[in-house]
């Protein structure tokens, strides 16, 4: 029996394509957590801990990444964490069958206008970022 994304599912795929990088399973996850908040419609239950850095976790979400990833929408990676306490990190990007899903994506006008919204924001935090990077090895080049 073959596996078809459901709506939470095609959220996912939709918020990963949009966003068309790799990214740290946490990172995913303070996204969504961030996304509802503003209204977005996924539906997670999550977990918050304030003492550690508002660290954010949804087992259902979590779940559901693993699942669409050995059902190969999304290609899954593994890399070291330099944190003590975690030793290793899901990285997840969206693979051609994930992005074929996102080109019919099925989700409510409300819910892709604030995704979208997010992505365009977190598309000018990267610049910002990548942009601040190239000016510390040229400084440390020229240095």
């Amino acid at each position: 029996m073959t596996y078809r994304p459901d709506s939470k599912d095609r959220k996912i795929l939709y918020l990963l394509g949009k966003l068309g990088v790799e990214l740290k399973e946490p990172t995913i996850h303070r996204i969504v957590y961030s996304l509802q908040k503003k209204g977005a419609r996924f539906d997670f239950e999550f977990t918050v801990k304030k003492e550690e850095k508002k660290t954010v976790f949804s087992g259902e979400l979590s779940e559901r990444l693993i699942r669409l990833a050995n059902n190969g929408y999304l290609k899954q990676f593994i890399i070291v964490d330099p944190a003590y306490q975690s030793l290793y990190i899901y990285v997840y990007k969206i693979s051609e069958k994930g992005a074929g899903v996102i080109g019919k994506p099925r989700v409510s006008a409300k819910d892709i206008k604030i995704i979208d919204e997010a992505v365009k924001r977190i598309h000018g935090f990267i610049k910002k970022e990548k942009a601040k990077q190239a000016l510390r090895k040229e400084v440390a080049f020229l240095g």
